[in-house]
């Protein structure tokens, strides 16, 4: 499915809209929105990992938004499997810290 969003804004909104292209490969509009994310969340941050295979354990809760791709998450703990879950387009995964 296809989704399109529409909808008119003022000039003075517009100077408000940040848009980062990720789908073309263009993450420069990504570093003033996480600047405006992590003024407006403190403790919180906002990353972009392009083509990845593994999400590295933080010290912090991960939320993973899925945009590409699909397949199986699994957690791995001393190298041995204890959980997975299919995941595809579209999902939100949760890591908890560490």
């Amino acid at each position: 499915m296809v989704m399109a969003l529409s909808y008119t804004i003022s000039l003075a909104q517009q100077a408000k809209l940040q848009i980062a292209h990720l789908s073309q490969d263009d993450t420069t509009g990504l570093a003033s929105i996480r600047k405006a994310f992590k003024a407006n969340n403190p403790g919180y941050d906002l990353t972009y990992i392009p083509a990845t295979q593994k999400v590295k354990a933080m010290d912090q809760s991960q939320v993973v938004f899925v945009q590409q791709g699909g397949g199986t998450a699994a957690l791995a703990l001393l190298k041995k499997v204890s959980n997975s879950r299919k995941f595809s387009i579209g999902d939100i995964v949760l890591l908890r810290r560490g």
